[in-house]
């Protein structure tokens, strides 16, 4: 998890968020909860914040990624979604509030659920500061001890699953081979005779470092686990130095 900046509210939601909302509320009024409304009429009132321009400027705020997971939903065929932090069927007047939206992919979503953030607080990559809420041990994302937040997202979220931890094995091995040229060329490099060979040398190890540093990038997916792991590889930061 990574912090994002939450973009400006789409000019079609001030417009019409306000309408919207009462719709909403006028049915919970009118069936007594919102769990009583009929399915298609919560449906046509609901899909209201799944509108493509609302979507389009949520999305961008996390490069097309899970703010929770940071997975990429469109690589493995599936896609982000609008995510309600506090849920909208315990709080339905927050059902088109901008700061109540995250983008998120379909298994965070199923795993949040309905989860009562009010009560059950977890970290709200917008809002909280995500800086030293995790750090990384193998293949594991490590909630920080005095970070209640950062424990109940890991737990409720879980951040920790199969899936996840399949995709870092894929994304380590990336970066292991990565990191091993980056060695090879060290030591390629420390053997040149002649400038032009140290020239040509130097500029292929930057070319390394440029490939290793491409994985870190916000766009990219897993940027805060990769982060992690290169910030202690050793011939990164010999590389580097």
């Amino acid at each position: 998890m990574i912090k994002i900046i939450r973009g400006n509210e789409p000019d079609v939601l001030i417009a019409k968020k306000v309408t919207w909302t009462q719709g909403l509320l006028d049915e919970v009024e009118k069936y007594q909860s919102y769990d009583n409304i009929p399915d298609d009429i919560k449906k046509k009132i609901t899909s209201r914040y799944r509108n493509e321009h609302i979507k389009s400027v949520l999305f961008s705020t996390s490069h097309d990624k899970c703010a929770f997971c940071e997975c990429i939903p469109s690589e493995g065929g599936n896609y982000v979604q609008v995510e309600h932090f506090h849920p909208k069927s315990k709080y339905p007047s927050e059902c088109f509030e901008w700061d109540n939206f995250l983008p998120c992919c379909g298994i965070c979503n199923n795993n949040k659920g309905i989860l009562d953030t009010k009560n059950v607080e977890i970290l709200n990559p917008y809002d909280d500061e995500i800086e030293g809420a995790f750090s990384v041990s193998y293949l594991k994302l490590l909630p920080n001890a005095q970070n209640q937040k950062a424990i109940n997202t890991e737990k409720e979220i879980s951040l920790n699953s199969d899936r996840l931890i399949v995709s870092r094995v894929g994304i380590l091995m990336k970066l292991q081979i990565q990191t091993e040229e980056i060695r090879q060329w060290i030591d390629v490099l420390l053997e040149s005779d002649t400038d032009r060979k140290y020239q040509i040398r130097i500029n292929k190890l930057k070319d390394k470092i440029n490939t290793v540093e491409a994985f870190i990038k916000p766009e990219c997916s897993h940027s805060f686990f990769c982060s992690e792991i290169i910030k202690d590889d050793i011939h990164y930061l010999k590389a580097k130095n």
